[in-house]
């Protein structure tokens, strides 16, 4: 009632000059707010301030004839005007103050010491811990963010590239195929909702979300952090400097330098995640079972959709929340709460939970490498900012903080040191491939670890705070110093790294120099990326690997992309199906030195150039790739490049004969004797290619894996249905030739009834656990 109140006084009582720049901003202001209830689930709030602008819009008549009837006899300016149209609550706590300062007054005295500056600066620090540390943080982001906000556009590390239009995400959320990697028919994410909802809210700029998210997540993840200790502790000064060893820790700047989008959510949404599993097997923490499952099930789905192996991080979490002492009864419902959780979770994301399944897994793995354990340790998988030795203070500061645990928090302390220890020691397992592949993700297990480390210190200041100034000295206040030298050092370390911005993301000067006479000769082309096994990321755009090849001491790591890099219409889909198995063998047989036609076998995977970071490669691999015959190597430019001039594009009219007896015969063994193709790219257009047939003897070849959904139609001939080519792709034979083809997929019922379908999981979800709405 008091919305709609009082918009209606300020279109009664201002002036029409007042109104020209207070309605715009009043606007804004309040599909700002509409937004912040919806994403903090406050529905009903938010439908009130929607209401409260329906009702105005109905009424606007009476209100205009009123607004005439005040107007004609004000004589005020707005100034004062103003005083009145503040808030009731605002308007009698000024008046307290003003009635206080006249009643009791201020005894003056000539002998009082005014403080010095300085001295003013700490007691003001003191009492306002999350002020002062949100100061700071903002400092260090300006200081870190410098040149990235000003870059435009976004490109380097493992950044993925974001489409030009906001719709390209609903597009590619709607479609049934694949545009990315070997194509196919993998769903897509339910993350790709949430980025083209955020891009429209970003005045219809994906690229500016990009730099938001890049720019924000890591803030986001530090006020999680504060927000889970201090839900433990109830000590704000403590949780601040959990909060600042989350934010500053080695694996969260690491992936800003990076660029990994998906990662970041996962480290953000990870203190939440952690805390709320653990509140399953708190003895003191009154839980309502259906509505902690909905929203634990709600909160992991939305982490999972971008970052699949956040479900590896809850499964950590519940394991050792189930080991910790708990009173009888306890343990079985916290586990039982915790696995419907977890069941639902793969319910709301089940396109995700499909793609993990067909994949084997592969989902949720991540190829890093074997990392030394005191990188583990440290939290660092590679080189970047942060992975100083320095960071090695978080473990060391988590292990005396352990020393001074007693009494409420000894039960989250014990679960925090075991998760901090185990996670270290899964990421060392999983990087030397000790793991099986669909548990094997280090950056999973290390982001656990940490903020379990930031959870430990947190809980031990706490505990060192609590009444140390009314106790004998003695080891407490030793442990206090010993604690506040090593953080202090610390977090100036880490951020002192942060601040230098010497992040491997940037502009466009981070792309190689060799990088735009590539991209320019593959529009319609793939690339293919190498490295060494043990390596992470590939030169920019290369992204994070696809996948392995084992090859003995030249076994390397791979990826696929198109000319432009890896899309983040990709996000959350694993790299799996047959044409990566197909891949896999070609790239085999050219390692071990058992073909010299590497450019035959790699030409129907539409791959026009090979590259690799010049020092990423073993000298036989490099000699090897050199040694095919079909294959020319170009200049090195900072890249290993190698043009495979027998490449086909990925949607194409092929009028070889042989090409296309190879393609039909369905198999591998007469690749290598692929020709060099004569072919007409088919144009383009949604899901839809387009062309004209040629001679006797052609096919028209898409390089995507097989699908039988799709057909090809022409002009007086029925729609046909594909043949499979080379084991894994689709052709189809010649048609009368100049005749007009089309090449479509059929099919995009079951798709709409999957957005459906999610449409009615979340819906009721999100309804269940919306926050009662405000008062006042």
């Amino acid at each position: 009632m008091y919305k709609r109140q009082a918009l209606a006084s300020v279109l009664k009582n201002y002036s029409l000059f007042t109104l020209l720049w207070l309605l715009p901003l009043y606007f804004v202001q309040g599909l700002a707010r509409v937004l912040l209830f919806a994403v903090s689930r406050r529905f009903e709030d938010a439908y009130q301030v929607l209401a409260a602008w329906g009702w105005n819009l109905i009424h606007l008549p009476g209100t205009v004839r009123r607004r005439a009837r005040a107007q004609a006899v004000r004589s005020v300016p707005d100034r004062v005007v103003k005083r009145y149209m503040a808030p009731a609550r605002m308007r009698l706590g000024a008046l307290a103050t003003v009635a206080g300062r006249f009643l009791v007054g201020r005894e003056s005295n000539e002998d009082d010491v005014r403080p010095s500056a300085r001295a003013q600066v700490v007691a003001f620090g003191l009492a306002h811990p999350v002020t002062t540390a949100c100061t700071l943080a903002v400092l260090v982001a300006l200081l870190a963010y410098r040149h990235l906000a000003v870059a435009a556009p976004l490109t380097g590390g493992a950044l993925t590239r974001f489409p030009s239009s906001w719709t390209a995400f609903f597009s590619e959320l709607a479609s049934n195929v694949r545009h990315g990697g070997l194509g196919g028919s993998a769903p897509a994410s339910p993350a790709l909702a949430a980025l083209g909802a955020g891009s429209l809210l970003t005045f219809g700029s994906p690229a500016l979300l990009q730099k938001l998210l890049l720019l924000g997540l890591p803030l986001a993840a530090a006020w999680g952090c504060y927000r889970a200790v201090r839900s433990i502790t109830s000590a704000t000064g403590p949780s601040v400097v959990a909060a600042g060893c989350y934010g500053l820790s080695t694996v969260l700047l690491e992936a800003v330098s990076d660029g990994r989008i998906p990662a970041l959510v996962f480290l953000a949404g990870l203190p939440w995640l952690a805390t709320k599993f653990l509140l399953a097997f708190d003895p003191n923490a009154p839980v309502r079972p259906g509505r902690w499952v909905i929203g634990a099930a709600a909160g992991l789905a939305g982490l999972a959709a971008f970052y699949p192996a956040a479900a590896l991080a809850a499964v950590l979490v519940t394991v050792w929340a189930a080991v910790v002492p708990t009173v009888t009864g306890r343990r079985a419902k916290g586990v039982g709460l915790s696995v419907a959780a977890l069941g639902g979770a793969c319910l709301l994301a089940f396109p995700v939970t499909l793609n993990v399944l067909r994949g084997g897994g592969a989902a949720l793995s991540e190829p890093v490498g074997r990392v030394g354990f005191w990188a583990l340790l440290r939290g660092s998988l590679g080189p970047g900012p942060g992975s100083w030795p320095v960071a090695l203070y978080l473990p060391l500061a988590a292990a005396l903080a352990l020393l001074f645990v007693t009494g409420r928090g000894s039960r989250p302390a014990v679960w925090a040191a075991l998760a901090g220890i185990s996670g270290v020691f899964l990421a060392d397992l999983a990087g030397a491939g000790y793991l099986p592949a669909a548990l094997s993700n280090p950056l999973a297990y290390v982001a656990v670890a940490t903020f379990a480390f930031a959870m430990l210190v947190g809980l031990g200041l706490a505990q060192l705070t609590t009444g140390v100034a009314r106790q004998a000295f003695g080891h407490r206040q030793l442990g206090g110093a010993l604690m506040a030298l090593v953080l202090g050092v610390g977090l100036v370390g880490q951020a002192y790294q942060a601040a230098r911005g010497g992040w491997a993301v940037g502009g466009p000067d981070r792309l190689p120099t060799a990088y735009s006479a590539v991209a320019a000769g593959a529009e319609s082309y793939r690339l293919l990326w190498l490295g060494r096994w043990t390596g992470a990321a590939f030169p920019p755009p290369g992204g994070i690997p696809d996948g392995r090849v084992a090859a003995r001491a030249d076994s390397v790591r791979f990826a696929v992309t198109s000319s432009w890099g890896q899309s983040a219409l990709d996000v959350a889909r694993p790299a799996f199906g047959p044409g990566y198995e197909a891949l896999r063998t070609a790239l085999s047989e050219i390692l071990t030195g058992d073909t010299r036609h590497g450019g035959a076998l790699l030409a129907p995977f539409g791959v026009r150039f090979v590259l690799a970071r010049t020092s990423d490669l073993p000298p036989d691999v490099v000699g090897r790739l050199a040694a095919q015959l079909d294959m020319d190597q170009l200049p090195e430019q900072g890249l290993a490049i190698f043009r495979n001039e027998r490449a086909v594009p990925t949607a194409a009219e092929v009028s070889s004969p042989a090409w296309g007896r190879a393609a039909l015969a369905n198999g591998g063994d007469r690749t290598f004797q692929l020709p060099r193709p004569r072919s007409a790219v088919l144009a383009p257009e949604g899901d839809v290619y387009r062309g004209a047939a040629g001679a006797r003897g052609s096919v028209v070849y898409l390089g995507d894996q097989f699908d039988s959904h799709w057909s090809m139609s022409a002009s007086g001939v029925r729609a046909v249905a594909p043949h499979r080519a080379f084991g894994w792709a689709m052709a189809w034979p010649a048609t009368p030739s100049g005749a007009a083809l089309v090449v479509r997929r059929s099919g995009g019922g079951v798709r709409t009834f999957e957005l459906a379908l999610l449409a009615v999981l979340w819906a009721p979800a999100l309804w269940a656990t919306r926050r009662p709405a405000g008062r006042g």
